[in-house]
């Protein structure tokens, strides 16, 4: 006689019993079609319980639905035995069957996303490199633009300053610098000392030998004037013959001896003109102070002319301080 085992099986988690139950009625069921009881598979609700099956003509059928029960009890505690590795070996294999399905259009999907990215890696790199080519292009044109505009300023600020023979500062820049001096000896009661210089008989010189001679004749004599001078001190042409040196910070007997130099220098010089031949020449030097009487560079630029005529008129080649005698 056999002994039904009333005691309840051991359990596994509801959604892994759903799971299996699940797999059960895909796999272990169909093959058990022939044991359920009739009317079963109609599609209709079988609402008898399992000890309430009609019987059937079939002797094997009626050991069938004698059985039923038991059959479920063993089939609930198959499933409720099986341990967690099975349990991953049941996902495992469903998850492997899936992938086996959508593999090959998951493949050709990564394929066409790997060959658009290259697409567009390169895509990108080519215009990366175009566009740095255009910006190294414009970038080069532009430093050429300023460059010449640079150039073109610094031309034009040396055609505004400076004289085109001599290379030395013109009369108007000469004068404003003149005057911020002036105004700054007011300002810190500070020396400051002017001298003029007139080249002797340069008439002569353009007479005898052209304007060609007189013009290398001028600028031999500037490059004398612009050594013999300090960096603080300013120098510039006033005149065709007449040449202003602004001497800063200086008072008489100082600017008396940078005078007597720059008159020696040019004695001593030889002027080589285009012809060859050789000339000297000589300065007239009048040197003028400013007093907080002058308010006004033309007042300080007649005595210096004062002082530069008296020289002359001492037979030239010499150095003349202003006097207040002079004037009269």
């Amino acid at each position: 006689m056999q002994m039904e085992n009333n005691a309840p099986p051991a359990r596994l988690p509801p959604s892994l019993r759903s799971l299996l139950l699940l797999l059960l009625s895909l796999v272990a069921l169909p093959a058990a079609a022939t044991l359920l009881p009739p009317g079963s598979t109609s599609g209709q609700p079988n609402n008898h319980r399992a000890d309430q099956f009609p019987s059937a003509a079939d002797p094997s059928q009626q050991l069938a639905d004698s059985n039923w029960p038991q059959l479920t009890r063993i089939i609930l505690q198959g499933l409720d035995s099986i341990t967690p590795e099975e349990t991953h070996a049941l996902y495992r294999r469903a998850i492997d069957l899936q992938h086996a399905q959508w593999w090959p259009e998951q493949q050709f999907f990564l394929r066409a996303v790997a060959l658009l990215g290259i697409l567009f890696t390169l895509t990108t790199l080519l215009a990366n490199r175009r566009l740095q080519h255009r910006l190294a292009t414009q970038t080069n044109t532009l430093n050429q633009q300023l460059s010449e505009r640079n150039q073109l300023e610094h031309k034009l600020r040396q055609l505004n300053t400076t004289d085109i023979l001599t290379g030395i500062l013109n009369r108007h820049c000469t004068l404003e610098i003149l005057r911020k001096e002036l105004g700054r000896h007011h300002r810190y009661r500070s020396p400051l000392c002017v001298a003029l210089f007139d080249i002797d008989h340069l008439n002569r010189v353009n007479g005898s030998f052209g304007h060609t001679a007189g013009d290398s004749v001028l600028k031999q004599l500037a490059g004398i004037f612009t050594r013999e001078l300090r960096e603080l001190d300013t120098f510039g042409q006033i005149g065709g013959e007449e040449f202003l040196a602004i001497l800063p910070q200086t008072k008489i007997p100082q600017a008396e001896r940078a005078a007597e130099r720059i008159r020696r220098a040019v004695e001593q010089m030889q002027m080589r003109i285009d012809t060859g031949q050789r000339l000297r020449l000589t300065v007239s030097v009048g040197i003028a102070s400013a007093d907080p009487a002058i308010r006004q560079i033309e007042e300080l630029l007649q005595q210096s002319a004062l002082a530069m005529a008296a020289a002359k008129q001492r037979g030239r080649n010499q150095v003349a301080i202003f006097e207040p005698v002079l004037a009269n």
